[in-house]
């Protein structure tokens, strides 16, 4: 599995601006705002002809790959304010749950 990063530009359902009118992004893992360079598109080919034919699964992500790390930070760091009152067991098994559906979406042929 080849999985890759790039700089995201666009806003998009995760997207918006802070209270300065810099753009903001979601992490998709760890559902936390970061300002627009601290949030990277990764990709993965999708396995098998799929991924031969080019077919690939993305998802935002933290650009230091340190969204477990929301799990022990201050909730007020979490965008889904109902995930954000959670205990840190849980938001850890929700970040969990959320991986493990990005490597079954690039398993998927």
């Amino acid at each position: 599995m080849l999985a890759r990063a790039s700089s995201s530009s666009c806003q998009d359902r995760w997207g918006g601006f802070d209270q300065a009118g810099g753009a903001v992004h979601t992490c998709d893992v760890a559902r936390s705002t970061h300002s627009a360079d601290q949030v990277s598109v990764f990709t993965a080919r999708r396995v098998g002809p799929a991924g031969r034919a080019g077919n690939t699964v993305g998802t935002y992500l933290c650009a230091d790959l340190r969204c477990a790390a929301v799990v022990h930070g201050p909730a007020d760091a979490v965008r889904d304010r109902a995930e954000g009152s959670l205990p840190p067991e849980e938001r850890a098994e929700r970040i969990r749950t959320r991986l493990d559906s990005f490597v079954a979406d690039v398993l998927r042929p």
